[in-house]
């Protein structure tokens, strides 16, 4: 029996290489050597994976056909007895299992990928601030992670550039703008007051969702305009989006017409907007 691990040697013991005295010997050190076993067992796991990347469309690999892969490896070499018939080649085996581990990888970086483009910008820290706060001062500062941005980089980020110089509501005006960093998109808060009533519109591209926490979401109508509520009791919340963007509205106003008025100048400017 050998006294030292073989793991450089099982490749050539699994293609049927090695005969005689050193294939007898490595049989016995995996029945005694649980390292060299595991190692094994790995080996076997990956070949008869590899066998099924070619399975037609619809069927299933259970792993219960894995494990008992894995009893007839351990049935040959408790018994010395290795059906040379099951044997994959070396240039195959190394060239499947290739193939698992690039499909492995795409797999990872897609889900990566997905992962990265749907992070979502997290508001309910923000509304559980205006709540409680005062309601210039809480409505008007930055959400958590947002940043001072230029006036007019913020307001071509959030699409409305071009209707900048009337503001969303009469008598009011653009006090406060800021930006968030999302992968590479940008989402963008812009705050508005008259100097007794303030409010924020949150814009950000549809690729990069908006999350209230636990907050309970219920579809309305605003005068005409399909939209969202957000529960949040001391101010009107409103989810709401037109093409490329979407938008939330945080005031302290109760007033359907002049929330219905917010409304319909951000998805006005959103429905004729186009890439500068």
């Amino acid at each position: 029996m050998l006294h030292r691990h073989i793991g450089k040697d099982l490749v050539a013991f699994c293609e049927g290489e090695l005969k005689g005295e050193l294939a007898n010997r490595i049989e016995e050190h995996l029945l005694v050597c649980r390292r060299c076993r595991k190692e094994y067992e790995q080996v076997l796991r990956g070949v008869f994976l590899a066998k099924h990347l070619s399975r037609p469309a619809g069927s299933t690999l259970s792993w219960s056909e894995v494990e008992r892969a894995i009893a007839d490896g351990h049935d040959r070499a408790g018994h010395g007895v290795f059906d040379s018939t099951r044997r994959a080649s070396f240039s195959w085996l190394g060239l499947k299992v290739f193939a698992v581990a690039c499909l492995t990888l795409v797999l990872i970086g897609s889900f990566l990928y997905r992962f990265g483009r749907h992070r979502s910008v997290n508001l309910d820290p923000y509304l559980s601030r205006v709540e409680t706060g005062h309601p210039g001062e809480s409505i008007l500062a930055a959400s958590p992670g947002f940043h001072a941005a230029d006036e007019q980089a913020a307001l071509r980020a959030a699409g409305v550039e071009r209707v900048a110089a009337q503001p969303p509501l009469a008598g009011y005006s653009l006090v406060q703008q800021y930006v968030l960093r999302v992968d590479s998109e940008e989402a963008v808060q812009l705050g508005y007051g008259n100097g007794s009533e303030f409010f924020s519109v949150f814009v950000a591209p549809r690729e990069v969702p908006f999350s209230f926490g636990k907050r309970e979401i219920e579809p309305v109508e605003l005068n005409g305009i399909q939209c969202s509520e957000v529960s949040c009791p001391r101010t009107s919340t409103v989810l709401f989006s037109a093409k490329r963007f979407h938008c939330v509205l945080v005031t302290r106003s109760k007033d359907k017409e002049a929330l219905a008025a917010i409304l319909r100048y951000f998805l006005s400017a959103h429905e004729a907007w186009r890439p500068s």
